[in-house]
């Protein structure tokens, strides 16, 4: 009996031994495995930081490959991106990178980046994206109007307070239609209204001609064409490159001199067209959170669950933007991201000392209803920045979410002690009270889109958005350069896939 225990005890023992000795055998099994993963994906991650530099550089290339075999030393990698990131204008490029080890494990990866070009009091506001066919439909618009598809026709009694850029085509005026400031167009310019005032000077590359009794321009007449006044009253100059021919009658009026064949030709364009163009183009700004600064005390909103099991996103936020900041930060952002319904960022009563960004996701629709007073505690106002992220940030242009044909709504009170900004590629359904700010839209095609009034005032929230209301002086008296900054890329998303 003693033998067939201390038997019984050997079978035990040696059986614990090849338990222990098979785990450690399949921890060294796993160990190298990981160690060939790891150091795969390390030399995956050193190919997508190879394009990125080559991408970057003064002449992009999109590859870079350092490939097992080919005779180099660790990290082995193979890997490419799709486009080179445009240096004038905001992009999107993906990288794709795949690392060997020395044995030959594989790991791939994928990586998107964005990178923003933005330009210094970068003009904003609703009236910077729209084709010629559009009719200012609001009484008074406060900023400078920028129409940069074609020729414009102002055909409909209005008034712009601030000046009026065709960057890419000509301008008739045919209505009662009042610009407080310059005219800087492109083409030709044929002012045929009696009834309308331009408060300072007229500025073509083409030909000017004016045959309205009654119409007024306030400046100069400038153009590097050829200039006709049938009739009006130019309380200014006349000055063309080319041949000037002001008639002698009772309806015109020319109050300063008349030049003729200027050489070089006289209307100077500061900032230039091309720039102006580039500096209202629509842009795709961006969902990740990094991109907007390392200062922002982050709030995720969780969707609220009833009784039933729906999920909404709809709860008061007042406490959130006014919670106490974490150490170093100095300004607050609010998340949606996980937000798979309709957003409703609704604010009751706020007394605010910093600025607040709403970051609302693409694929929902954003409502915004602000039900109490907002007071600003600071000496320059607080800012509200309420962006509805793009559907589609691959191409420069607006995409509202599918099936988002009926635009976001905006609830405001009659006063309102804060700046706010609107980013919506969506528009908004229908007009809400006025505002003071910035509104950053685009006209999607459909009738739903509506102009709010509003009084342009310049935003910013470093690093992402420098918006401002007025576009420079020309004709000889301009900004100079446009100041353009081109921001580090941000990696916005990176999923490992099957090699």
């Amino acid at each position: 009996m003693a033998l067939v225990a201390v038997l019984l005890l050997m079978f035990v023992g040696v059986a614990a031994v090849a338990v222990i000795a098979g785990s450690v055998f399949f921890a060294i099994g796993a160990n190298a495995s990981n160690k060939h993963t790891t150091q795969s994906f390390i030399a995956a991650e050193s190919g997508r930081d190879a394009v990125l530099a080559n991408v970057l550089s003064a002449t992009c290339s999109l590859t870079a490959s350092n490939p097992l075999g080919g005779g180099g030393v660790a990290p082995f990698y193979v890997a490419s991106a799709d486009v080179c990131p445009s240096a004038t204008a905001s992009s999107t490029f993906t990288i794709t990178s795949t690392g060997y080890d020395a044995s030959g494990a594989m790991s791939k990866i994928v990586s998107t980046y964005s990178r923003l070009v933005t330009y210094e009091n970068q003009p904003g506001g609703s009236l910077a994206y729209f084709s010629g066919t559009f009719k200012l439909t609001k009484s008074t618009y406060t900023g400078d109007v920028v129409i940069r598809d074609g020729d414009y026709n102002c055909n409909s009694d209005s008034t712009i307070d601030g000046d009026l850029w065709v960057p890419k085509g000509a301008l008739e005026i045919s209505a009662k239609c009042v610009i407080t400031g310059n005219i800087y167009v492109r083409d030709g310019v044929n002012l045929k209204s009696s009834n309308s005032t331009v408060g300072k000077s007229v500025v073509a590359g083409g030909s000017i001609t004016m045959s309205a009794g009654g119409m007024i321009v306030g400046g100069d007449l400038v153009s590097n064409g050829t200039i006709t006044v049938d009739a009006g009253q130019v309380n200014g100059k006349v000055r063309a490159a080319g041949v000037v021919d002001v008639k002698s009658n009772p309806q015109v009026l020319v109050v300063g001199a008349v030049e003729q064949n200027i050489s070089p030709a006289p209307a100077v364009f500061s900032p230039t067209l091309n720039d102006v163009f580039a500096m209202t183009a629509w842009v795709d700004l961006p969902a990740a959170k990094a991109v907007w600064g390392t200062d922002v005390d982050w709030v995720t909103y969780t969707p609220e669950t009833d009784k039933k099991g729906n999920k909404s996103c709809l709860l008061d936020v007042a406490s959130s933007m006014t919670k106490s900041l974490a150490t170093g930060m100095k300004r607050v952002g609010i998340d949606y991201s996980a937000c798979t319904t309709d957003v409703t960022v609704t604010i009751g009563n706020a007394s605010l000392n910093r600025d607040v960004l709403f970051l609302i996701p693409s694929g929902v629709a954003m409502n915004v209803k602000i039900n109490g007073p907002v007071t600003s505690l600071l000496a320059a106002k607080s800012q509200l920045f309420f962006i509805h992220g793009d559907a589609n940030t691959t191409n420069p242009a607006p995409n509202c979410r599918t099936g988002g044909s009926a635009g976001d709504d905006i609830v405001l009170p009659a006063t309102l002690d804060a700046f706010v900004m609107f980013y919506t590629a969506c528009g908004i359904s229908k007009e809400p009270n006025a505002f003071t700010g910035q509104y950053y839209a685009a006209n999607d095609g459909n009738s739903h889109w509506v102009q709010p009034s509003f009084t342009c005032k310049s935003m910013k929230w470093a690093p992402v958005i420098d918006l401002g209301c007025k576009l420079g002086e020309s004709a000889g008296s301009g900004t100079g350069p446009t100041v353009t900054t081109i921001q580090k890329p941000v990696r916005v998303t990176q999923v490992e896939v099957k090699p």
